[in-house]
């Protein structure tokens, strides 16, 4: 009879787990520095309150942020709760947990317009390579940045498209009539990406497009 309670209270448990989708909506699955944010409070979750996100989860998505340095000053910023021997007041873990499977999962904030930085050579329009700060916004697979201002108050509309493979293609059309377009490959995820290509008059253009500035 002792054997038989045990398993119906794990049974009613299990019926009684709520399943109710958590509201994210108001969360830059884009932003690495909310994603590294999000991935120690679950992990603190987890320890504390036994609550969290996957540990596999939580793993996979530090091995894709490793190199981003918005990341880890998101992930080091409640680190030091570790060293506690209790932590209370934990009222967000099933959004933590909502998130960190939604990033996983490969999913991003639709429509949002993020910071960029285009580090472009356009032959016959640049002399030397040059860094331009441009508003992608994404939507799926397909980025649209408006209006971005280039030499000589040109401005470019861009369109950048690509595949569960990560290889794609990408069009611009400028105010003063030049067009190019060409093929790209994205880098790890949330990263950006790079590619080749040539505008309407031959003019080789080589660039790379990601989220922190190059050099920095």
């Amino acid at each position: 009879m002792r054997y038989f309670s045990i398993i119906w209270i794990f049974l009613l448990a299990g019926c009684a787990s709520n399943d109710k989708p958590v509201d994210i909506s108001d969360v830059d699955l884009n932003n690495a520095y909310v994603i590294g944010w999000y991935v120690t409070y679950s992990d603190i979750c987890r320890t504390y309150n036994g609550s969290g996100a996957d540990i596999e989860v939580i793993h996979a998505i530090r091995e894709r942020f490793k190199w981003s340095d918005s990341f880890n000053r998101g992930y080091d910023y409640n680190r030091n709760l570790f060293a506690y021997d209790t932590v209370t007041g934990l009222k967000h873990c099933d959004k933590a947990k909502a998130v960190l499977n939604a990033v996983y999962n490969g999913e991003t904030s639709k429509g949002a317009e993020l910071q960029y930085y285009l580090d472009l050579a356009w032959e016959g329009l640049l002399p030397t390579r040059k860094v331009f700060p441009v508003k992608v916004k994404e939507v799926g697979r397909t980025g649209h940045v408006k209006s971005a201002s280039l030499i000589g108050g040109k401005k470019c509309d861009a369109i950048f498209r690509y595949d569960e493979s990560g290889q794609g293609d990408w069009e611009v059309t400028c105010t003063d009539g030049t067009r190019a377009k060409g093929n790209l490959q994205t880098l790890a995820s949330g990263k950006g990406s790079k590619g080749n290509g040539f505008d309407s008059d031959g003019n080789k253009i080589n660039f790379r497009i990601t989220r922190e500035r190059p050099g920095i």
